[in-house]
């Protein structure tokens, strides 16, 4: 299913717009996202949908921490993964045409390379990855098609620290900002974290101010003897 959701998503959605701006493609891009999600919703429904896991629970004893095994193979899936699309663009020929095709697509082509066959390889390839990831990720965070599209904004800061130009570089990245984020779930259980108000307690906080401030300018006001108001007097 999901080679042939790549290979759909190639050459209806992309594929016509290959040669286009950048923000075309950009636009398009999300148009897509927002189209699934929206599909999506209209046949699960909105709720969070839990999904049990695909590998045995347990735990590991690291550097003194205890750790999920589950988390532990996931990430090892998906390094796994990881190697094998570095392989691809490294040591294949399809690979090489690939990052070439991106530089200076005329070149491929008089090379004897399709670009858009080339593409639609590394759409599957994607396909693929993603798919994999998001069934891994479910059984943490259960399947839910809202959650997932925020997923978006972190994708975006690893290609960007990676310039989309290394799949070490985009590994690395991606495992700093994970453990980040644990670090921060982790240390919000702590006491001494900041945390928010509710919506009563801050109507509660504007009232008491606006009245302290309304008396103490009021005191002010008297003491000058600027005011003649009966407001002011009463």
């Amino acid at each position: 299913m999901a080679v042939l959701l790549g290979v759909v998503t190639h050459y209806l959605v992309f594929r016509p717009v290959r040669r286009a701006p950048a923000l075309a493609q950009v636009v398009v891009s999300v148009a897509l996202m927002l189209t699934v999600q929206a599909l999506v919703v209209i046949r699960f429904g909105p709720n969070n949908i839990p999904i049990e896991s695909m590998i045995p629970s347990g735990s590991i004893s690291l550097f003194g921490t205890s750790m999920s095994s589950a988390e532990v193979v996931m990430v090892a899936i998906m390094l796994v993964f990881s190697v094998l699309v570095w392989a691809y663009f490294r040591f294949t020929g399809a690979g090489a045409a690939t990052r070439a095709a991106a530089e200076n697509e005329r070149g491929a082509t008089l090379l004897g390379f399709s670009p858009d066959r080339l593409a639609a390889i590394a759409m599957v390839m994607a396909s693929v990855v993603s798919t994999v990831g998001v069934l891994l990720g479910a059984s943490l965070t259960g399947l839910n098609p809202l959650n997932y599209s925020l997923l978006v904004v972190p994708a975006l800061a690893v290609l960007l620290v990676a310039r989309m130009e290394s799949v070490a570089t985009i590994v690395i990245a991606s495992l700093v900002l994970g453990a980040f984020q644990s670090v921060l779930n982790l240390l919000a259980g702590e006491s001494w974290w900041p945390r928010g108000r509710s919506p009563a307690s801050i109507r509660s906080c504007r009232s008491s101010w606006s009245s302290s401030y309304w008396s103490s300018s009021v005191a002010g006001c008297r003491r000058a003897g600027h005011c003649r108001r009966s407001s002011c007097r009463t």
